[in-house]
């Protein structure tokens, strides 16, 4: 079961990704930094990871909360 601690250990990371990602707004990633475009990679492919937790968590589907 997903809790609500794990939750609130990885949305700092949710958040720094949707900072990063509207930062580049119609410009693209072009306006990133360096260090800021090797950051949307690593938080990218962290947040695909917990995206994968949560669906493999058999009460976070919609129909196991009707149960």
């Amino acid at each position: 079961m997903i809790s609500s601690r794990w939750i609130g250990k990885r949305k700092p990371y949710w958040d720094r990704l949707g900072l990063i990602i509207a930062k580049t707004g119609r410009r693209g990633v072009k306006v990133l930094t360096y260090p800021e475009l090797s950051e949307l990679g690593l938080l990218y492919r962290q947040i695909a990871a917990d995206l994968a937790s949560v669906r493999e968590d058999p009460l976070s589907r919609p129909w196991a909360a009707q149960q």
